[in-house]
């Protein structure tokens, strides 16, 4: 695996000061479970979902524990703190009381948003064949506290095909799928494969949402250090069980059945790069 890409950690290692002690492994994008595609052994466990507080039956790694698990074992030392006044969209807490929530369940400060104006929050990623995953992440940052408004950056082709390689839609198209999703209400295009200070000043961004765990980058051990140090990091939870490799890995493993399918409905064999031979 390449140096050049970002890296996130393997697992999470019990508690600091009541808080979760968070360590890498690797990473997608985006904050849906792509970084499951490159890991084995699954096992079935379940996990709370910011947002809407959907319970799901998700697929992770035997060696990676679950985010509801983690919450869990907070709340049991922490009787007022549960999933649920945590990660569920709450209308009878204020945007300063949901974040002083979440924040006591992180080994670092969270800012409290401003309340005068709409809280700027940042989300960024390649959003590659856009799947509920991708809109799942984008509900929890524009719905985690009220009166959001939500900038999505979306990454270009030539930053991503060198750091992660060639993507299904293009530029153009990755950032229109983010126009039509609900949730965002600006796309960013070329954004940053990391984000800096210059950026977060330029946009007004209050917090950059993204899950929790560690990223690295090259000789940079976790890429939002500095955006967690001045309490701007605002974790949400990923997505598990969904992921564009995941999707890929569909079309390649029946590869067969859909070159039929094309084929039937008229595709011609030169549109589908295939000789004659694989036509018979």
């Amino acid at each position: 695996m390449s140096l050049a890409k970002r890296k996130r950690v393997d697992t999470l290692n019990g508690h600091h000061n009541d808080k979760l002690t968070i360590s890498v492994s690797d990473d997608s994008r985006d904050a849906s479970e792509e970084d499951n595609d490159m890991l084995d052994t699954p096992s079935s466990v379940s996990s709370s979902h910011i947002g809407n507080g959907v319970n799901n039956n998700i697929s992770m790694p035997a060696h990676k524990k679950s985010r509801s698990d983690i919450t869990e074992d907070n709340a049991a030392s922490s009787p007022d703190i549960s999933p649920e006044t945590l990660f569920v969209q709450n209308t009878s807490l204020s945007g300063k009381e949901k974040i002083e929530q979440i924040a006591k369940m992180y080994p670092f400060k969270i800012n409290p948003p401003p309340t005068d104006r709409p809280v700027r929050i940042y989300c960024d990623g390649i959003y590659d064949l856009f799947h509920f995953g991708h809109a799942k992440s984008l509900e929890q940052a524009k719905t985690v506290i009220p009166n959001v408004y939500l900038l999505v950056g979306v990454c270009d082709d030539e930053t991503t095909h060198k750091k992660k390689g060639k993507t299904v839609l293009n530029e153009k198209e990755r950032a229109e799928s983010i126009r039509h999703c609900k949730w965002a209400d600006e796309v960013i295009e070329h954004a940053p494969w990391i984000v800096t200070q210059e950026f977060l000043d330029q946009h007004e961004i209050d917090y950059v949402a993204h899950d929790a765990i560690p990223y690295s980058s090259g000789d940079i051990s976790d890429v939002y250090k500095f955006v967690k140090k001045q309490g701007r990091f605002l974790p949400i939870q990923r997505t598990e069980g969904i992921s564009t490799s995941d999707l890929i890995t569909r079309i390649v493993r029946d590869y067969d059945q859909y070159i039929r399918r094309n084929l039937e409905r008229g595709v011609s064999p030169k549109e589908l790069n295939i000789g004659f031979l694989k036509v018979c």
